[in-house]
């Protein structure tokens, strides 16, 4: 007989959510890092726009969630290699202090 062990993670509580804008340097594998890197959080819609004047891209991004997942974002984005900024935007939703 084996014993298993139950996680129990609690439930999230209903938020709003914010605007998230990336200054990053565009290269052939940069949206698919962040892609992958935010691709398990709650992001509700995500755009990447080149500059073609330079190798800058701007990336915007709304997280629905919490402030705890505005945040996890943030984070996860300004350990990537290439990202130059984050930053929230206004447009957030006052549950999360955004506004």
């Amino acid at each position: 007989m084996t014993t298993g062990h139950a996680l129990t993670l609690p439930s999230p509580e209903p938020g709003g959510s914010a605007s998230i804008r990336a200054l990053v340097v565009h290269d052939d594998a940069m949206l698919a890092r962040i892609a992958c890197t935010v691709g398990l959080q709650p992001v509700a819609s995500f755009r990447y726009e080149v500059d073609p004047t330079s190798t800058r891209a701007v990336v915007q991004l709304e997280v629905a969630g919490t402030p705890w997942h505005v945040a996890r974002v943030q984070h996860l984005l300004r350990r990537l290699v290439g990202v130059l900024d984050v930053s929230e935007t206004s447009g957030g939703t006052a549950e999360n202090g955004a506004g």
